[in-house]
């Protein structure tokens, strides 16, 4: 009875912890995201905002993206800088290795390994969007009012992530070339035609977000696992297969490149406009 009080503490910590340990284990990849923002959110609360960001007053469903930068910088501050520099470093650091490490066909083997990470750096990009877009449809309720169309509203969203991925590919490419100059067009045509897989993949995990918004929920993370992966693969086979005939056929990545490009916007469209369905359909009530 005299540590009634202590033990009371006790026993709620434990069941919060508990509650948190069951959510982890049920998913992890969100428990992830959200520890990663708690932690960004106590340690940069004194960032200041960018003059570029304070001076720049948009207008209309450009706000959307000016909200999303500012809010990016105002959660990570350096911590996006650094993250950007880790993405480039994981494609840049086994290309020089390669370059100052192997004496027998060096450029074939940089090839490879630059095709498999930048095959997993995008995989990765469009697995992590799906929590940030699960993120967006919970304040849905107060940007539905604004005056902007469905279709306005999904593109802008995906925006920050097609141009950061954008960016990066430029960064590696440069980065590449320094390596490798003799096959500068490899590195940017590869560059330009990987990076237009991540607006389309995006575009995969609006729909599967606006499908399954809930993935704490037991239900809707098992639709969530099925159909992940086969609508990643569905979504980026046509462009995957022009760019994968074409690199067999020794075909030169800078011709390559606008193709897959077409192809990859030719299928964001189609699901821009059924994301865009989607997205007035949804209500983060029901």
């Amino acid at each position: 009875a005299r540590d009634a009080g202590w033990l009371y503490e006790v026993a709620s910590q434990m069941a919060q912890r508990g509650s948190r340990f069951r959510a982890a284990r049920s998913d992890p990849m969100r428990m992830m995201y959200q520890n990663a923002l708690e932690r960004m959110s106590k340690r940069q609360r004194s960032v200041r905002t960018l003059r570029w960001l304070e001076r720049w007053t948009p207008r209309g469903v450009w706000a959307l993206l000016w909200r999303d930068l500012l809010l990016s910088w105002r959660l990570q501050g350096w911590g996006l800088v650094l993250m950007l520099l880790l993405l480039v470093a994981i494609p840049a650091i086994p290309l020089g290795i390669v370059r100052y490490t192997l004496e027998k066909n060096p450029l074939t083997v940089a090839k490879l390994i630059y095709v498999m990470i930048q095959y997993m750096v995008v995989l990765m990009t469009a697995l992590g969007s799906y929590y940030g877009i699960v993120d967006l449809l919970r304040r849905v309720d107060f940007q539905k009012p604004f005056p902007f169309s469905s279709r306005e509203v999904v593109l802008v969203e995906s925006l920050p992530t097609a141009l950061l991925f954008l960016m990066v590919q430029l960064v590696v490419a440069l980065v590449a070339t320094f390596f490798f100059p003799q096959a500068w067009g490899f590195w940017l045509g590869m560059g330009l035609a990987l990076a237009s897989f991540a607006p389309v993949l995006q575009m995969a995990m609006w729909a599967l977000a606006l499908l399954n918004p809930d993935p704490n929920d037991y239900t809707q993370r098992l639709v969530l696992s099925l159909l992940m992966f086969p609508v990643i693969l569905l979504t980026g086979l046509p462009g995957g297969l022009i760019l994968g005939v074409g690199l067999a056929l020794k075909f030169s990545p800078l011709l390559l490149a606008p193709i897959v490009i077409v192809a990859n916007l030719s299928v964001g469209a189609i699901l821009v406009a059924m994301n865009s369905r989607l997205y007035e359909q949804f209500s983060p009530v029901d």
